[in-house]
Parts: C-alpha cells; structure tokens; sequence
C-alpha cells in the first residue's frame, strides 16, 4: 500500500521478490555508509614505535570519519601507578590533536581507562573533498565521442539533399 489512510486506499502493484532485493540493497548501502567506533587497546608500558603505529592507525580512522575509543588496559599493580597511565593518555591526545578532539575524557571503568576521540569536523570534510576529487578523475570521459558523432552527423547529407539529388 501507498496511501492505506486515502480514499479510496493507493496501492502499487509489484512484484514482491523485486522489491524485498531492492531493499536488501538500500539497507546495505545504507550500511556501508555508516560510520563506527573503532578500538585501540593499549597497555601503559606500550612502547614509544608501537603507540606511534596505532596512533596512525587511529588517525586513518578519524580521517575516515570514525570515532576511536581507545582502552588502556590495567593490570594488577599497574591500578597502582595510575599517573603512567594517565599521562600515556594525555600522550596519545597530544599525537591525535591535529585530527581529533576529545569527546570523553579518560575515566576508569572497572581495570580499564576509557576515552573516545572524534574526528574534527575540518578533517572529514577535507577527507571527502580529497575522494570526490579521486571519483571524478576516473569517471570516464566521453567528450570526443559525442564530438565526433555530432561532426559526422554534420557532413552527412540529411533527408531532403538526398531526395533532391535523386530526383533531378
């Protein structure tokens, strides 16, 4: 049904295994247009390369638009030593501070401390304008055929030459 509450009630008649496929097909694009929150699971005695390393792959995140949550996770006596943890936080923020800002600050919940970075909105919008740039460099371009179609149809002889020229 199109309209059920009109008078008299609209409907459509469709093949139904179509339009189940079309939606299928719109959830899906819909799906992969969503934006995530992706995961870093670090530990306060992660290494100065390897913090490097995931901080890049959380900056790829951000500039795809996604939000990054970033665990550091706690154990035993490192409860203890909460400064180092916090202060490897407060390092992590320093080296996303050109992509990200903060949406929650670090808080500790249970043996971990929890923080979720969002992209800024320069950053994304950057980061679209770089891919629709991309897209339209390979999108095919078809200017010389039609040129070449209208110049052809130009210097062939049209209808009316033709009939003249048959009947003299």
């Amino acid at each position: 049904e199109v309209a059920p509450r009109a008078s008299p009630p609209v409907c459509r008649i469709m093949d139904y295994g179509k339009f189940l496929y079309q939606m299928k097909k719109r959830e899906k694009e819909a799906r992969k247009h969503q934006k995530a929150v992706k995961e870093l699971r670090l530990r306060p005695q992660t290494d100065k390369h390897d913090l490097e390393f995931k901080t890049r792959n959380a900056a790829e995140f951000l500039h795809d638009g996604h939000k990054v949550r970033v665990f550091m996770i706690l154990r035993g006596r490192e409860m203890a030593h909460m400064d180092m943890a916090r202060a490897k936080m407060e390092e992590i923020i320093e080296m996303l501070s050109d992509v990200a800002h903060v949406e929650s600050p670090p808080k500790l919940q249970g043996h971990q401390l929890v923080m979720v970075l969002a992209p800024k909105r320069e950053v994304t919008q950057t980061a679209e304008r770089v891919k629709e740039g991309h897209e339209e460099e390979h999108k095919p371009k078809s200017h010389g055929a039609d040129e070449a179609v209208d110049e052809a149809s130009s210097n062939a002889p049209n209808a009316s030459e033709v009939d003249a020229a048959s009947q003299s």
